[in-house]
């Protein structure tokens, strides 16, 4: 049997890709090389986007929604709350096998425990080896994340840019602490920034640098150390884990061949200013199952996948890294910024709500910055 599609890892963009391919009739054979649910290093944080994708909700995998944002600098804290969610906290085990669900009720073949050793492309086919197993595809969506198989086959020479991210999940033992309100936390870490996430049962905390300090573990657990300063008997970490943060690449990597397609992580397809990836992961999804279904009825390159990301996505990277850029380079001028003009922040919900985009944000930020600068002289 010629699969119209394969989908290769079923994480958030595998899984959407999985399912609006199927959606539009055409079959779908889909492998990970785990078995679901499954531990997934990530703070399981969901922009309000992801409604975008997933409809108005609610989701059953959702622990918590997210109206208020508590931005620390060192000692200095503000919350900022809102009118409505701008942000769902799940646990990545459930909210991606809900996903992986949700493909199969959609008629997806679904094979788990399925690693991918080797892909051969053809003329005619693209041909996905797993152990003993073979299976050929019109298409293939390669989902596998940053470090998988899809994204070495099609880019060889590509020197891969991650950047380190680690978390630790506690037990919700903390005192003094709103678990209402997600923390994000800037200053403390070089050229990153430090995020508590509030779930049922856990805070997951966590640290990401973006100049890959080597330093990152330890400037992490001295910052979960002061999370649990006044706490009178600090939780001990239930699970600690470091993970890459695949930040958006440049134009020189391929996000698709012939026949292949890269989406989510395995196009290093994230946010530069947080390192979010699952909406963008979700959203490339659809866009490669689109592309799919036009490629096998009307012929059309996959090359319009690429168009397509590069259109959409490459941008708003651009915005964000230099939005990075300002926060991480002048993480107290901007928390001062934020307490004066609390403007700034309602736009960014918005952006996170996807209702603005980082093209629009960082002018607004930028003139912000540069009045602020001017009154003080």
């Amino acid at each position: 049997m010629i699969y119209d599609v394969i989908v290769i890892g079923m994480g958030p963009a595998g899984a959407i890709a999985a399912y609006e391919a199927a959606s539009r009739n055409l079959s779908v054979l889909a492998l990970d090389r785990a078995r679901f649910p499954r531990y997934k290093t990530c703070g399981g944080g969901l922009t309000a986007k992801v409604h975008q994708i997933l409809g108005p909700g609610p989701f059953p995998s959702i622990e918590k929604s997210i109206s208020a944002l508590r931005l620390s600098c060192g000692s200095k804290k503000k919350t900022f709350s809102f009118d409505r969610p701008f942000a769902y906290m799940v646990m990545r085990e459930t909210f991606d096998q809900m996903l992986v669900d949700r493909a199969v009720k959609q008629g997806v073949d679904y094979k788990e425990a399925f690693p991918v050793g080797e892909i051969r492309e053809q003329n005619d086919y693209i041909e996905i080896h797993s152990g003993i197993h073979s299976f050929k595809g019109r298409t293939a969506i390669g989902a596998d994340g940053a470090l998988g198989v899809t994204s070495k086959w099609l880019n060889p020479d590509f020197r891969i840019k991650s950047f380190p991210g680690i978390e630790g999940e506690f037990k919700k033992r903390l005192e003094g602490i709103n678990d209402s309100a997600i923390e994000i936390e800037v200053g403390h870490i070089p050229s990153g920034y430090g995020w508590i996430f509030p779930k049922q049962e856990v805070f997951s905390i966590g640290a990401a640098s973006f100049s890959n300090h080597p330093g990152l573990k330890a400037f992490f657990r001295q910052y979960a150390s002061a999370v649990f300063s006044k706490s009178p008997l600090p939780p001990a970490c239930i699970k600690e884990s470091g993970h890459p943060l695949p930040v958006h690449a440049n134009a020189r990597f391929k996000l698709h061949s012939k026949r292949m397609a890269l989406a989510g992580d395995a196009g290093h397809l994230v946010d530069p200013f947080f390192g979010e990836g699952i909406y963008y992961a979700m959203r490339s999804g659809q866009i490669a199952a689109e592309a799919a279904e036009r490629f096998i009825h009307q012929g059309t390159p996959l090359s319009g996948y690429s168009n397509t990301i590069r259109r959409e996505f490459y941008p708003e990277f651009k915005s964000a890294g230099r939005v990075a850029w300002l926060v991480y380079r002048f993480p107290e001028f901007l928390f001062d910024l934020t307490e004066k003009h609390p403007g700034v922040i309602q736009l960014y919900i918005e952006v996170l709500s996807g209702k603005r985009t980082y093209r629009s944000f960082l002018p607004e930020i930028l003139l912000t910055a540069f009045k602020r600068l001017f009154q003080k002289s």
